[in-house]
């Protein structure tokens, strides 16, 4: 049964690929290695799943990995201002979430094609970021436990990973929201005819990948105790969308 389960052929694979760069090099499973793997693969991890509602849907958002580098700024800024860190950080969030409904108006109510409107917001953004910050990195504000929960801790940023997959894993399979998202996907007029409010699910899940976009880009400036306009970006983006492909998610939607 477990060899039947569309996820074996990858976790196949991936152990073979652990076999052997353990061949070439004794180190890799080392605690200390595993820690970088584990870490970097996190922030990955948590872009697939906003790629992933959104992919689902049958589209595309291009704009997740500039928001990465915009929401810690908007964060810094409130800090700055006197935000206690707390809702300076929920600032970051909400920028996100500004951008996500950009996103899902351009798209749902202007009838842009998501590739497009994403796109536009990719390079509006990344130009904010840019002009707000002069182009120079800063230091993450903050200290304490606070910024230790938020990702300066060494596992954080894997906890946080941890979690949002398993939050949107049941948002997804086990509630109604991820239930009318996947049948949005696999017919939206079929959906639009049976009560489904079609607008609304698309509209929420371009919000909620903005918002993850922002939140790992948040949890990794804490973790790097930096943060740099250019970080994220499309590198993190194609990664993203890579691991969601590669973990089982059609590009057709559905």
């Amino acid at each position: 049964r477990i060899f039947r389960q569309r996820e074996s052929g990858i976790a196949i694979v991936a152990v073979l690929l652990i076999i052997v760069f353990q061949l070439l090099n004794n180190s890799f499973l080392s605690l200390a290695n595993l820690k970088v793997v584990f870490q970097l693969s996190a922030e990955i991890a948590i872009v697939a799943v906003a790629e992933v509602m959104v992919m689902v849907l049958g589209e595309i958002d291009l704009s997740v990995g500039n928001v990465f580098a915009f929401s810690p700024f908007i964060m810094y800024f409130a800090y700055q201002a006197g935000m206690p860190l707390i809702l300076a950080v929920v600032a970051g969030l909400v920028a996100a979430l500004a951008v996500g409904l950009v996103n899902g108006l351009l798209h749902v109510k202007l009838k842009v094609p998501s590739f497009i409107a994403t796109l536009a917001t990719l390079y509006a953004v990344k130009g904010l970021t840019l002009v707000i910050s002069n182009g120079y990195p800063v230091t993450t504000p903050g200290s304490g436990w606070l910024t230790g929960l938020l990702g300066a801790s060494p596992w954080a940023i894997v906890w946080w990973a941890v979690i949002v997959a398993a939050v949107w894993h049941f948002l997804l399979k086990h509630n109604k929201f991820g239930i009318y998202t996947i049948a949005v996907g696999s017919n939206a007029v079929g959906s639009r005819e049976v009560g489904i409010p079609t607008d609304r699910i698309r509209m929420v899940n371009f919000v909620l990948a903005a918002l993850l976009g922002g939140l790992v880009g948040i949890v990794e400036s804490f973790h790097v105790q930096s943060i740099d306009p250019l970080a994220g970006g499309t590198s993190i983006l194609l990664q993203g969308i890579a691991a969601a492909v590669i973990g089982g998610t059609a590009l057709t939607g559905g």
